[in-house]
């Protein structure tokens, strides 16, 4: 291969640094990872996944509250 200067130029080394990043990668594309179906229409699993998150806010307040008042007892609150 002949050296080339400027852009888009041959420098030598190409096909050398795409054959070790394709070694690198092995049988993984490099497109994004295929995501499997799972049956469930979006609206559903979104109105499912909602409600879980709304649950775990709930749930978070209320650790919070109970830390927040530990902490006072230990004479770390503000």
């Amino acid at each position: 291969m002949s050296a080339k200067n400027g852009n888009g130029g041959n420098l030598g080394f190409e096909k050398k640094l795409w054959g070790m990043a394709d070694k690198m990668r092995g049988h993984m594309d490099v497109g994004a990872e295929e995501v499997e179906d799972d049956g469930i229409p979006f609206e559903e699993k979104m109105e499912k996944l909602t409600a879980e998150l709304y649950e775990q806010f709930e749930k978070a307040d209320q650790l919070e509250t109970t830390i927040k008042r530990n902490l006072e007892v230990l004479g770390f609150g503000k």
